[in-house]
């Protein structure tokens, strides 16, 4: 009975710790432009180890950052997270960076 308590808790613990993998851009069209290399970044805070403030939707809002300086999408896409200690809690943010796309219009006969 021990031994299953250790696994079931070491499954549990294990299980945890995964997630989902969650496209963060979406596929390019056929017939794409590339422009220039960018990025973006967006922070939450974990107040109090608790409450998320500005914690999901971090990868989303440094992606729509990142496109700020213009393109329709990104190639080549590297996300990162980082975290760091603040009096009120942690901070966790996200950098998103690539190169960007245009895409080409079609052509007119």
């Amino acid at each position: 009975m021990r031994r299953f308590l250790i696994l079931s808790a070491i499954a549990l613990a294990v299980g945890g710790c995964t997630g989902r993998l969650t496209p963060v851009a979406p596929e390019p069209p056929k017939g794409y432009v590339l422009g220039s290399p960018t990025k973006g970044s967006a922070c939450g805070v974990l107040v109090l180890g608790v409450l998320p403030a500005g914690v999901n939707g971090r990868a989303e809002r440094a992606y729509r950052a990142a496109l700020e300086n213009g393109g329709d999408g990104l190639v080549d896409t590297t996300v990162r997270d980082r975290w760091y200690y603040a009096y009120i809690g942690a901070v966790l943010c996200t950098d998103v960076e690539g190169t960007t796309y245009r895409v080409a219009p079609e052509p007119q006969s």
